[in-house]
């Protein structure tokens, strides 16, 4: 689903060759507009884009039924975008600043010249075609004098998530406790400090106790995540929740104390149960949308899901998963089944995935080989980083270091030392403590970028030193968590904790230890095919990481 709720503020600059707003009828005007740092995304893990047809509303004057209504052209969702103007209606100002509404098919009527406000419809009858909102309730408003906006939300949120486990859901309804109003037109003040302001109005046609979110096609939801748009305020005797499957059993849940839902808040509710809604999240939690925590990926193919990496390392068929074994039909079809869907999207309480920088096949060591340029942890990171994240999940080595190697290593295929001299599955020993410290040294001692792009790189330790040194000085303030993986062989094992416990010291940052875990723990990680784990094995990953770091990931 290409339908984007901008869960942040989205600046809009205005553009109109260099003439003034009063020029006559007919003259070319555009708007740009682009998204901020600060977004969200569908449960599927998109980010927040504009949209093909995405339409602006800006006040125009006298004629208080008018707007001057901008249209995006563009031939895919990006995250900026050009508005062209629709017709002869120019935008005019109010006193110093413009006024402007999101999307402008919910507005009713501009108030009188002056009042700087308009009506606009938040509608309670809400449809998706897919995971997400009704983009037609995600209502936001912004003023600006210098023609860039800075949008406001003018609504709060619910959401909810649908899993495979959930029943036929065909609708999900919120209803306000005792009279409480959750849907209606509203006065929407839009000041020239921006400070927007919404409050309810009449008539009592667009008055609702109960918003409903339906599928278009009238069929039950897919799985995934959504939103229902309610209106901003302190709802004093709670909210209630009923999702309704195709035979027309409901699943609900009441929160009956008082909730204060300002504006682009979301309240969680959870997934939709056979034994009720959210069972393990109550009472519901609003969060301000701006704390969103940013999840960044760095991984090779158990990472992976097609479309959900660069469109260029899907080019070169990056991506393992979806996966199906012919043999045994255990397969992974779906996004919401890989680990980090289910760590950031079900386990965390407020996360978006940032960017997810995978590719199947690759390790941490760089290759000489031309076949495999670019195509290491480092040269990824190097080149495309990993958004603005808050927090980043590391998982890599098993194609450096991993059991299996050794079959493609004897085949002649390729070959990788943990160290000079030291191949990585052989008996000698590992590395001294003075060799070790030595690659720490030269590593710690890096403190550009240009510096850090310049470490050694051939050899698996120095390699996986320079990666941290890399994501260090590249995100300083976030939170790093590394995945060992169960396929590693027991030498690397050792040296991945060992310098994993040496950055564990000096930067704070954790691990997860797939291969030192109990019989029980090993039962749980099942797989599609090894080292790939299946809809089961990913969710016990999701499970051990989020006991183990989730504390440290989501500042508790």
């Amino acid at each position: 689903m290409l339908t984007k709720l901008f869960f942040a503020a989205a600046f809009v600059l205005i553009a109109s060759c260099n003439k003034p707003y009063n020029e006559p009828e007919g003259s070319e005007m555009t708007i740009t507009a682009v998204n901020p740092q600060f977004r969200t995304s569908t449960s599927d893990g998109v980010n927040v884009l504009w949209n093909n047809g995405d339409q602006i509303a800006i006040f125009a004057g006298e004629n208080t039924s008018k707007s001057a209504v901008f249209r995006t052209g563009i031939s895919q969702a990006s995250t900026s975008a050009t508005f062209a103007l629709t017709g002869d209606v120019q935008p005019v100002k109010q006193g110093d600043t413009y006024q402007a509404i999101f999307p402008s098919s919910q507005l009713y009527t501009w108030n009188s010249a002056g009042n700087k406000a308009c009506a606009v419809d938040l509608p309670f009858k809400q449809t998706v075609s897919g995971p997400g909102w009704d983009q037609k309730a995600s209502i936001m408003a912004a003023s600006s004098a210098d023609r860039q906006f800075v949008f406001n939300h003018c609504v709060a949120y619910i959401r909810f998530s649908i899993t495979k486990d959930s029943p036929d859901v065909v609708s999900f309804s919120v209803t306000g406790g005792g009279d409480e109003l959750v849907a209606s037109r509203v006065t929407v003040v839009i000041p020239d400090d921006n400070a927007v302001t919404v409050t309810e109005k009449t008539p009592a046609s667009t008055q609702s106790q109960t918003v409903t979110l339906t599928m278009e096609n009238g069929g039950s939801f897919p799985q995934g995540t959504y939103y229902l748009a309610i209106l901003p305020k302190t709802y004093s005797d709670g909210l209630a929740f009923i999702a309704t499957d195709k035979d027309g059993n409901t699943y609900g849940k009441e929160i009956k104390s008082e909730l204060v839902m300002s504006m682009g808040a979301v309240g969680v509710v959870g997934a939709v149960q056979r034994n009720g809604i959210g069972a393990s999240i109550d009472p519901l939690r609003p969060f301000d949308i701006f704390k969103m925590t940013r999840v960044g990926i760095l991984g090779d193919s158990i990472s992976t899901f097609e479309g959900y990496i660069p469109a260029e390392y899907d080019a070169e068929d990056a991506a393992y998963y979806p996966k199906e074994n012919t043999s045994t039909g255990i397969k992974v079809d779906n996004v919401n089944q890989t680990y980090w869907h289910k760590l950031i999207y079900d386990r965390m309480s407020n996360a978006v995935l940032a960017m997810n920088n995978s590719w199947r096949g690759t390790m941490v060591t760089r290759r000489d080989n031309e076949a495999f340029l670019n195509m290491d942890f480092c040269a990824r990171f190097r080149d495309k980083g990993l958004g603005n994240p808050d927090v980043i999940i590391v998982h890599g080595g098993t194609n450096d270091v991993g059991k299996y190697s050794e079959a493609h290593a004897q085949a002649g295929q390729y070959k990788i030392d943990i160290y000079p001299g030291v191949y990585g599955m052989a008996p000698e020993t590992l590395p001294t403590d003075a060799q070790f410290q030595s690659v720490f040294d030269a590593a710690d001692a890096a403190t550009t970028w240009e510096e850090a792009v310049a470490l050694e790189d051939l050899y698996f330790i120095p390699a996986y030193v320079k990666l941290i040194t890399m994501i260090h000085i590249r995100y300083p303030e976030a939170k790093v968590v590394f995945i060992i993986g169960d396929y590693v062989t027991k030498r690397c094992w050792q040296a991945m904790v060992k310098i994993l416990d040496y950055y564990g010291d000096k930067y704070g940052y954790r691990y997860v230890d797939l291969y030192d875990m109990t019989d029980a723990e090993k039962a749980r990680l099942t797989y599609v095919s090894k080292p790939h784990p299946d809809d089961g094995g990913f969710t016990f990953m999701a499970d051990k990481i989020y006991a183990e770091v989730g504390d440290y990931i989501e500042n508790k």
